[in-house]
């Protein structure tokens, strides 16, 4: 069994007109100016017809603050992100640069160390006979537990 209730609703409301359906969604637009993109294409309209932007100068000026106000707002993000972009940069460089430094200084340090063992592994102790002189005291000798 069909359902005609609903197309009799329909049927009996009265059908609104193209300019009433406009007049709606300009006024849906007006009420979405803050937003970007709506107050983009709004302002494209009204530069198509410039005798609507008479007639709606205030929500015209309420378009224009929107978009360049966004475009302030995006221009600042892009210039915090290229300076963040340098800053990484400079610590990555920075930190290559303090991981080489100390490699270097590690490395002189253990030749320096390896010479001084040498040195003192060739200084021969006062003749005593009841000690025994081990080469390297820090190697375990097997006896230790």
């Amino acid at each position: 069994m069909p359902n005609f209730t609903s197309s009799k609703q329909s049927a009996s409301r009265p059908s609104a007109g193209p300019a009433q359906l406009d007049e709606k969604h300009l006024a849906g637009m007006i009420a979405k100016l803050h937003d970007p993109l709506v107050a983009s294409i709004f302002l494209e309209v009204l530069n198509q017809y410039p005798e609507l932007e008479t007639r709606y100068l205030g929500s015209y000026l309420k378009a224009i603050e929107t978009v360049e106000r966004t475009q302030s707002r995006n221009a600042k993000a892009r210039a915090i992100g290229q300076a963040c972009k340098t800053l990484r940069v400079f610590a990555a460089k920075a930190s290559l640069w303090v991981y080489r430094s100390l490699t270097f200084c590690v490395a002189r340090l253990r030749e320096h160390m390896k010479q001084s063992k040498r040195v003192r592994s060739k200084a021969k102790p006062a003749a005593n006979d009841n000690v025994i002189y081990l080469p390297d005291a820090s190697k375990a000798t097997g006896t230790d537990y």
